[in-house]
C-alpha cells in the first residue's frame, strides 16, 4: 500500500491547536486577574467567553490532529503490506481519506469518538458519561455518520467524474472509527462500519475486476494530490 499524506496541513492544523490553547487560557487567566476589580466586570466577563471559545478551537483541533492515533496513521498501519496497486490519500483529494486501486476508489469517513458506540439502523447514539459533558464543546461529534459518509461518497463520485468524465468508476464507502478504545455495538447498520483491524478484510471484500487501468489508476492518483481544506468546526 502506497501512502500520501498531506504533513504540511497536519502540521500547520497541529500547530493551531497548540496556539490557540496557550492564548485561550491565557485570555482565560486575564478575565480571571480582571474579575478581582468590581468595577471592570463586563471586561472580565469578555474575556472568559472570548478565552473559552478560543481555548475550545484548540481543543477541538488538538483533538483531530495532536491526539493520537489520527486517522491517517490507523489507515496506514491498518493497510500496512497491503498490494501497492492502492494507493491511500490522506488530506490530498475531494475527501479526507480515500483509497484509489484497480477495484475503484473507497472512501473513509474517520470517527475519532471512544467508549461504547451504538447504531441500530439509522440511529446512532453514544451514552452520556460526565467525562464527554466536560469536553462537549471541543469534541467531534458523533453525527449521522452513514449520512456523512453518503456525502463523502458524493464528493468524491462528482471529483472523479472530472478526472475520468467517460469512465465509470465504482466507488465504496465505509466509516472507520480510529480510536483503540471504541466499542461498538451495531446492528443492521446501513454502511459498512470499521476498526483498523477490520481495514484489510474490508478491502479485500472489494470487487476482484479490475475496473480501472494502470493509466485511469495514474490520472486520479495525480487528481487526488490535490488541495484539501478541513471543514470548519460548525459543519465537522
Amino acid at each position: 500500500m502506497r501512502v500520501v499524506t498531506n504533513e504540511k496541513i497536519v502540521a500547520s492544523r497541529a500547530k493551531l491547536a497548540k496556539r490557540a490553547s496557550i492564548i485561550g487560557l491565557l485570555v482565560l487567566v486575564l478575565g480571571f486577574v480582571v474579575s478581582l476589580f468590581s468595577t471592570l466586570f463586563y471586561v472580565s466577563l469578555g474575556c472568559l467567553v472570548v478565552g473559552f471559545l478560543i481555548s475550545n478551537v484548540g481543543v477541538y483541533n488538538a483533538n483531530l490532529w495532536l491526539k493520537e492515533p489520527r486517522a491517517d496513521q490507523v489507515l496506514a498501519k491498518g493497510l500496512k503490506g497491503f498490494s501497492n496497486k492502492f494507493t491511500l490519500f490522506n488530506y490530498t483529494g475531494p475527501v479526507p481519506h480515500a483509497i484509489v486501486g484497480p477495484p475503484g476508489v473507497a472512501v473513509f469517513l474517520a470517527k475519532s469518538q471512544d467508549g461504547r458506540v451504538s447504531a441500530k439502523g439509522s440511529r446512532w447514539r453514544q451514552p452520556f458519561s460526565f467525562r464527554r459533558l466536560i469536553g462537549f464543546f471541543g469534541n467531534e461529534p458523533l453525527g449521522k455518520p452513514a449520512k456523512d459518509l453518503e456525502s463523502a461518497v458524493e464528493a468524491a463520485k462528482k471529483f472523479i467524474g472530472q478526472a475520468l468524465p467517460d469512465t465509470e468508476v465504482p466507488v465504496y464507502g465505509a466509516v472507520l472509527f480510529s480510536s483503540p478504545k471504541v466499542e461498538l455495538e451495531l446492528q443492521d447498520v446501513e454502511v459498512p462500519v470499521l476498526t483498523e483491524k477490520q481495514l484489510k478484510d474490508y478491502m479485500r471484500g472489494l470487487p476482484k475486476e479490475e475496473v480501472l487501468s494502470p493509466e485511469q489508476r495514474r490520472i486520479l492518483m495525480e487528481a487526488f494530490q490535490g488541495n484539501y481544506e478541513p471543514p470548519p468546526k460548525s459543519e465537522s
